[in-house]
């Protein structure tokens, strides 16, 4: 933020983007009882504009590989914890992506299952 702050008091402007594709709308799925669930999406800049982008989730149980990204595409690789949870338990939760062309967000939710 004090960064975004200093260039506009510096007259630097960044032309704004056209905002972020997501390669899926959400994660959504069933994870057995005791172990972890991972995966990858994709984000890409719509107009191929570098963005920096901090990926972060409102649950400690859902973890990334990078939370820090710089470019036009990139991979976001993620962990979900489910050890300690019983089957029938479902949890929502949402990721948030804060960019310099604005806030995203994407919903989580899983259900833990037995084997």
């Amino acid at each position: 933020m004090n960064e975004a702050v200093s260039d506009i008091l510096n007259g630097r402007f960044r032309q704004s983007g056209k905002g972020l594709e997501f390669s899926c709308s959400g994660i959504n799925g069933k994870v057995r009882e005791g172990l972890n669930f991972s995966g990858t999406f994709t984000v890409r800049s719509v107009d191929s504009v570098p963005v920096k982008c901090t990926v972060l989730s409102d649950t400690d149980r859902l973890s990334f590989a990078k939370s820090e990204f710089d470019g036009d595409t990139f991979e976001v690789d993620y962990e979900f914890d489910a050890r300690f949870l019983q089957s029938g338990t479902t949890v929502r939760a949402r990721i948030y992506f804060v960019t310099d062309e604005g806030e995203y967000s994407m919903p989580v939710q899983l259900e833990v299952v037995r084997d």
